[in-house]
Order: structure tokens, then C-alpha cells, then sequence
């Protein structure tokens, strides 16, 4: 077995080697409420899972109601985790009560980019993140 791997190692085509893209979702970290806080910021939750060779990057864009999508800069309002095959980035969001934007995750990986459904910015289209979930 060993003689084999380390023959494919050495000659096997770059082909051969089984690309796999990654599943990607998003949640909204926060406590579900009927009213943002307009007071502090809210965590989204991206989570890119399932890809092959686990290599990414996270891109977090936003769109206003008018259509215009910007990329947000990575910086002190990310952080980015990594645990077994799995892949996080949690971006803080400040609620804005004078827009709504479109919050979307996306991720850059050899097999392509793949980008997460969008969230809305107000607490309109809530989802709990798993393990949060409130009986």
C-alpha cells in the first residue's frame, strides 16, 4: 500500500485528485427577537463545510434595498475559526434603522466560489443557529 501511494504521489495527474466544493450556510447568531437592538452590534455565523483540500477564504458582502451590493473589509469586525473539516467566519453587523441590507457570505475555494443565501440586516428573516434554538 505504501508502494502505491508514494507512486501516485510522484505521477499521478492533478486531475486525479478529487476536487470537492463546500457546502455553505448562514445563520444569524443572535438571541431570536421580534426587534433588532439597535444599541449593539449582531453576529452572522458562516459555516463552509464538506470541501476538498480544505483551503478557503471568506468574502462578506452586503446589499442595500436599491441593489447595490458592496464587499465589507476584513478586519476587527471578522473572525474567522476552524474545527475538524468545518470552516467559520463570524462577521458583527451593526443594525441600521434607516436601511436593510442583504448580508451574504461568500467563500473562494480551488473548486470555485460559492456563496451562502443571504440574510436580511432587521430581524425580518431570523434564523437560529444550531444548539440555540429556544423550547
Amino acid at each position: 500500500m505504501f508502494i502505491f501511494l508514494l507512486k501516485c504521489f510522484f505521477s499521478c495527474e492533478p486531475s486525479e485528485v478529487r476536487k470537492q466544493e463546500p457546502e455553505v450556510s448562514l445563520y444569524s447568531a443572535a438571541p431570536d427577537r421580534k426587534e433588532p437592538r439597535l444599541d449593539r452590534k449582531e453576529p452572522l455565523l458562516c459555516v463552509a463545510s464538506g470541501m476538498f483540500p480544505p483551503v478557503i477564504r471568506f468574502t462578506w458582502k452586503r446589499k442595500k434595498e436599491d441593489g447595490k451590493e458592496e464587499v465589507l473589509p476584513a478586519g476587527a469586525e471578522q473572525l474567522e475559526l476552524s474545527e475538524s473539516g468545518r470552516f467559520s467566519s463570524i462577521r458583527m453587523v451593526d443594525p441600521d434603522p434607516q436601511h436593510i441590507y442583504e448580508y451574504r457570505c461568500s467563500v473562494q475555494h480551488e473548486g470555485g466560489a460559492k456563496e451562502s443565501p443571504s440574510k436580511t440586516g432587521k430581524a425580518a428573516q431570523r434564523s437560529v443557529c444550531p444548539g440555540n434554538q429556544q423550547s
